[in-house]
């Protein structure tokens, strides 16, 4: 009997210590929004789509837009997989304030940075009839060489908006601007 009860509570604390870091992006179950998941599965649909696009691009007001045939949907999209919070070791560094609509359903979810070091220091996710239709990040770097902020928006109707500006030491500040327009 003793031997059972050991093998028991050794399974137990094995499965208790996976590291099993992502979550399945459920609002109403998972700590944390699954960044990687959703834009892992919008990458695919975007791909697959191959939408008509405008693409604008602005570095320090010099702009210039295209019109590409395609994209490389995975290249435009991962400066959103690196903004990934759903991490096991940062599950008391972010708090989640979430508003809900008359009838109970998730209106927004905003997820904070604790702790300054942080990277990610917001994750803003908007949802109609529980699917996200607007995530806004904010992104913020400052070490010895570099101090960068960065806003990013991705709304899959509608398109990708990066803003940024950056300050290498002993260099010109540069503001940055891309925005992504889905068209019909």
């Amino acid at each position: 009997m003793n031997q059972r009860l050991m093998w028991g509570i050794l399974l137990l604390v094995l499965w208790g210590c996976s590291n099993d870091e992502s979550a399945s992006g459920d609002p109403e179950t998972d700590r944390f929004f699954d960044v990687e998941g959703y834009f892992e599965g919008e990458i695919d649909r975007l791909q697959g789509e191959q939408p008509n696009i405008l693409k604008e691009v602005s570095l320090n007001g010099k702009q210039e837009s295209i019109q590409p045939d395609t994209l490389n949907f995975e290249k435009e999209l991962s400066v959103f997989l690196n903004s990934d919070i759903n991490k096991v070791s940062w599950i008391d560094s972010y708090s989640a304030d979430t508003t809900r609509n008359d009838d109970g359903s998730i209106a927004t979810t905003v997820y904070k940075a604790q702790k300054e070091k942080l990277r990610t220091r917001l994750l803003e996710v908007s949802y109609a009839a529980g699917t996200p239709r607007r995530i806004r990040i904010i992104n913020r770097t400052e070490n010895a060489v570099l101090d960068a902020d960065q806003e990013l928006i991705y709304e899959p109707e509608t398109g990708i908006e990066i803003q940024q500006r950056q300050q290498i030491r002993f260099m010109k500040p540069n503001d940055i601007s891309i925005a992504v327009r889905f068209r019909e």
